[in-house]
């Protein structure tokens, strides 16, 4: 949807995917409240992002979002019209990608949380993965540059961030790894074990990376519980925990510059 900034108005909307009204509750069986069918959950889960690529031969300022069912789009900023679409990696109710991807205006970074631990293809390659992990779309062309499994085989939640060439991401596993991958290959360059589970995305400063961690799923679906773990893994020569306090608070990691 696009508002007016003065008014609020709504200019333009645009439906994407179909009728996707999705209660969560509705999961467990014989509730009276709910609908018949149930209906995918493949809403937005993730802010739009702005910036302009070459699409149809002429520079285009564009929208992109990346949905829970793992479709990524990018939307003409002027009229809603699809630029381009594609499929980066299965969808399922945790996602696809979800809570953030990121751009550096060339590429489009995204994560594939593969919930459902489905057959993931970690293209352009033919390798496949039951985990989660991280995929770079072309901005201008939607071509899908390189994925990358997440090592922990684990399902790849948190936001993802692109700093000076490096993305940022983490894992749920228990010993709470954090990895930095080349932008330009998904190489991983550095891996740092928190010692909790990494759900949210990072923040990156003068050097430093700041990561929260500790946050959970209970055997019901985002019910959180807390994983505190042990104060995270200081064997690294290049990688120091400056500190950390409190449960899922933030940790901060001075890395080499």
């Amino acid at each position: 949807m696009a508002f007016d900034i003065n008014s609020g108005r709504i200019v333009r909307a645009k439906q994407l995917g179909g009728y996707d009204v999705f209660y969560f509750a509705c999961l467990v069986p014989n509730n009276p409240d709910c609908p018949p069918d149930l209906n995918l959950d493949a809403d937005f889960g993730k802010a739009p992002m702005l910036l302009s690529i070459r699409g149809m031969k002429r520079l285009r300022n564009v929208i992109v979002v990346v949905q829970k069912s793992s479709f990524a789009l990018a939307l003409d900023r002027d009229n809603g019209d699809i630029v381009w679409l594609k499929k980066a990696g299965p969808g399922s109710l945790e996602g696809g990608g979800v809570w953030g991807a990121a751009t550096d205006g060339v590429r489009l970074y995204t994560n594939i949380v593969n919930g459902d631990n489905l057959p993931f293809t970690l293209q352009p390659s033919t390798q496949t993965t039951t985990a989660g992990g991280w995929v770079a779309l072309d901005a201008n062309t939607e071509e899908i540059l390189w994925t990358t499994a997440n090592p922990s085989n684990d399902t790849a939640n948190g936001p993802v961030t692109i700093v000076n060439g490096v993305l940022f991401a983490g894992s749920v596993a228990p010993s709470g790894p954090v990895y930095a991958m080349d932008a330009r290959n998904g190489a991983i360059l550095w891996s740092f074990n928190t010692g909790a589970t990494v759900y949210g995305g990072a923040s990156a400063s003068y050097g430093c990376v700041f990561i929260g961690h500790g946050y959970s799923i209970g055997l019901a679906r985002f019910h959180p519980t807390w994983n505190t773990g042990p104060a995270g893994d200081k064997t690294r020569v290049s990688t120091q925990v400056m500190g950390t306090q409190g449960n899922a608070a933030p940790e901060y990691i001075a890395t080499d510059s």
